[in-house]
């Protein structure tokens, strides 16, 4: 194999050393540049990214909070329209039970009156039915007919007693 004679060592370094300085300086004009610009832009990039991710969840917190006070806020407002309603519902009930109390009371004292009414008829004619009876009574017992002064006498004195 050439490469490994002595003789051809000296060439080889020269052009070893040729390609080195060539390539060194290819890459460190050319490529190098390159690929730190590349390196910086993706830096930079990321960095924006992060600064807009940071500003995104800060925004949403912002509007997070901001729908949790509107929707305390409308839980307030319902919750005191439904006392309200209940207030008033209670109100109406508490009326139409006062208007049921006075009607229910003026029905009884007209149905008391009523009752009153005809336990008097009841007494009343309790008296003259009681007479007939006393009349009849005696009639088929004796066989003449009592006088009805002498049976309301006898039917009054006997009440009299009683009461």
């Amino acid at each position: 194999m050439p490469q490994l004679l002595p003789q051809f060592y000296s060439s080889q370094l020269v052009w070893l050393t040729i390609t080195f300085v060539l390539l060194f300086v290819v890459m460190w004009k050319i490529a190098l540049p390159r690929v730190s610009a590349i390196l910086t832009t993706r830096q930079e990039r990321m960095e924006q990214d992060l600064e807009r991710a940071t500003s995104l969840k800060s925004e949403a917190d912002e509007v997070m909070d901001a729908y949790q006070s509107e929707l305390n806020a409308s839980r307030a407002t319902a919750l005191e329209a439904l006392k309200a309603v209940q207030e008033k519902a209670a109100d109406e009930a508490a009326a139409r039970n006062s208007e049921l109390e006075a009607t229910l009371a003026t029905e009884l004292t007209k149905a008391e009156a009523r009752i009153a009414e005809s336990r008097e008829s009841a007494l009343a004619s309790i008296g003259a039915i009681a007479t007939e009876l006393a009349g009849a009574a005696v009639e088929k017992l004796t066989g003449e007919a009592a006088s009805a002064a002498t049976m309301d006498a006898a039917v009054k004195s006997v009440e009299g007693s009683q009461a």
